[in-house]
């Protein structure tokens, strides 16, 4: 069963996680709507219940997910492989590393710029990015300094499937730890 879970979700982000509109100077605008994971377990944050930074970051143990459509992206094309974007996502942590707790709510609102490294549009667009946030755990909340990287593989002019990865790190881990 706990296979079947894992399979399922990889199916849903597969189906649900895309991009309308890739960005260029004649498309601006991006909406991506689409599924997120936050793990607490590979930051490397002095705390016992969290792992080495990167220490299995490929775990699904130490995953936590809410439902499918669980992110929400706006994003404008500024130019030269640059775009700025406002991400909204929304969770549900069971765990925060090896520590098992009671369903958590979790809300993030996000800044970012973009930097892709492709300047012609084709079917595999990478980027990185950087920026900051609000993050709120439950009742608190904290400030957030993230960075991440990811890629788009592009079906057709409008629809594509993204995969990435963003570190938050906290600017008050009394509050809330860094995540991924």
């Amino acid at each position: 069963m706990k296979h079947l879970k894992k399979v399922l979700l990889i199916a849903l982000v597969v189906v649900f996680a895309n991009n309308i509109n890739a960005q260029d100077k004649d498309n601006r605008w991006v909406i991506e709507l689409g599924a997120n994971v936050v793990d607490f377990y590979p930051t490397g944050a002095d705390n016992p219940a969290v792992g080495g930074f990167f220490e299995d970051f490929t775990n699904t143990d130490h995953w936590n997910n809410a439902s499918v459509i669980s992110r929400l992206r706006l994003g404008y094309f500024v130019g030269s492989g640059f775009s700025v974007g406002l991400t909204g996502t929304f969770n549900t942590i069971s765990n925060i590393g090896e520590v098992e707790v009671s369903d958590l709510s979790y809300v993030g609102a996000d800044i970012d710029i973009k930097y892709g490294f492709v300047r012609e549009p084709g079917w595999f667009d990478p980027y990185i990015f950087a920026g900051g946030g609000y993050t709120w755990l439950d009742t608190e909340g904290n400030g957030t300094a993230n960075a991440g990287l990811g890629f788009n593989l592009w079906f057709n002019d409008w629809l594509g499937f993204n995969i990435q990865t963003k570190y938050k790190h906290s600017f008050d881990e009394d509050k809330m730890l860094p995540h991924f």
